[in-house]
Parts: C-alpha cells; sequence; structure tokens
C-alpha cells in the first residue's frame, strides 16, 4: 500500500513538473547535434562449422580447430579478454533423397566473436583466417572508443541547436526567449555507420611485397536528440 502511495506522489510531482510552465508563455523545440568521428575498433564474428559421421570425432576436432583458431587470434595480438566463444552447438545432420529424410551424420558449430583495436594488424588476421577450413566470416563493424564522450559533444551541439532555434521562433514573434522551463534528451539518438568495408580481394592475400590495404573504416555519425521549453517574454 504504501509502495502504491508512493508511486501515486511521484506520478503527481513529476506531471506537476511538467506541467508547471503551461500556463506561462513559452515556446517548445526540438535540437539535433552530431558529431562524425574515425572508427577505431572492428567488431569481428566468426562461425566454425564441421560434419562428421560419429560425434566423438566430431566433437573431438571440433574443439581441436577452435582451440587452433583461438591460439591464432591471440597470436595476431588479439587479448584473451577480447575473445569470446558463444553458440557451441551438436546436433544431427539430415538430408534428402528421393523424396525421403536421410540421416547424414552430424554437425558441430561455434562462433568466436572478437575486437580489434589495432587496424595495422587487419590484414595478417585476414591471412591466418584464411587458413581456418569451415570457417565463415558471419560479420565486421566498427565502433568507436569514446562513444560516451562523443555522443556528450553531440547533446551540447544539439542543446545550442534547440537555443538557437527557441531565439529564431520568439524573435519571428517580436519576443525574446528567456530561461529553459524543461530539457530533456530523446532516447533514439543514432550512430549512422558510413562505412565501406572492402573485404580482402583477389590478390589481397598474395606474397607480394606491396601492402595491399583491403578496408576503409569510413566515419560514424553519433547523434543527440533534446526536447526544450524557454520561456517566451514579450513587451508588447
Amino acid at each position: 500500500m504504501k509502495t502504491n502511495i508512493l508511486c501515486l506522489v511521484l506520478v503527481f510531482m513529476l506531471t506537476g513538473t511538467a506541467l508547471g510552465f503551461q500556463d506561462k508563455p513559452h515556446v517548445t523545440v526540438f535540437g539535433t547535434g552530431s558529431v562524425e568521428v574515425v572508427p577505431d575498433e572492428m567488431f569481428w564474428n566468426l562461425r566454425v562449422e564441421n560434419n562428421g559421421r560419429e560425434i566423438k570425432k566430431l566433437a573431438a576436432r571440433h574443439s581441436e580447430i577452435i582451440s587452433k583458431l583461438i591460439k591464432a587470434l591471440e597470436a595476431a595480438g588479439i587479448p584473451e579478454d577480447e575473445i569470446q566463444t558463444t553458440r557451441m552447438q551438436f546436433g544431427e545432420r539430415w538430408d534428402h533423397h528421393n523424396g525421403r529424410r536421410v540421416k547424414a551424420g552430424f554437425f558441430s558449430s561455434s562462433n568466436v566473436a572478437f575486437k580489434l583495436a589495432d587496424f595495422d594488424k587487419y590484414q595478417s588476421l585476414w591471412q591466418r583466417l584464411a587458413d581456418f577450413e569451415g570457417m565463415n566470416i558471419q560479420d565486421v563493424s566498427y565502433g568507436y572508443s569514446k562513444k560516451i564522450e562523443a555522443r556528450d559533444n553531440a547533446r551540447a551541439l544539439a542543446l545550442q541547436a534547440a537555443e538557437k532555434k527557441a531565439e529564431d521562433m520568439a524573435k519571428a514573434l517580436r519576443c525574446d526567449a528567456g530561461t529553459p522551463l524543461f530539457v530533456e534528451e530523446i532516447q533514439g539518438g543514432r550512430d549512422i555507420y558510413r562505412t565501406n568495408m572492402a573485404f580482402a580481394e583477389k590478390g589481397a592475400l598474395s606474397d607480394s611485397s606491396q601492402p595491399v590495404k583491403s578496408y576503409s573504416p569510413g566515419k560514424i555519425k553519433i547523434e543527440s536528440n533534446v526536447r526544450a521549453v524557454f520561456s517566451l517574454n514579450c513587451t508588447n
């Protein structure tokens, strides 16, 4: 009962706060701010799949491949705490012959995810991964290690944009925009990835002494959106 009363009190308090300026001249505006940053992280998601007739032999072979893959990643400079194995699965594999469902053996699969922070290691890492049979790259995405700082900057720009918009609207009405009465950040600010991942092309894995750049990180646009209410001071 006490909890319900407390919730009702909080609702009335928040409602009063939100509606306290409704009987005063005010202007409500939305502001958007964004910053563009160059990604400094790569997030890789690999999948290893194997098939076999005997599940015990298949399990042993699959475990050996995963172990070698993790060692290869560590040898490429990926810290152990940045490597994660997920979605380990074993199961029966079925084929269809002459309209009939026929058991064809067993399958094993695992996902291996890791973060690459040193882009100079991209090419050598790609070459190491090319040695593993039954492995495919599910996805590679970019990230930014200082996203919180970038979002803070985007929010500041959004507030500045909201203030400028309020001033312009007030000026059009021959008034002045006063102090902010209400400010909130709108959830759902986006991180827009404008990237161009060109994976290793033909010749990128060659023994040529000339370095071949097979990726382009592009930029990430980090956005913030705010809603603000300013008092409206009109002398006329």
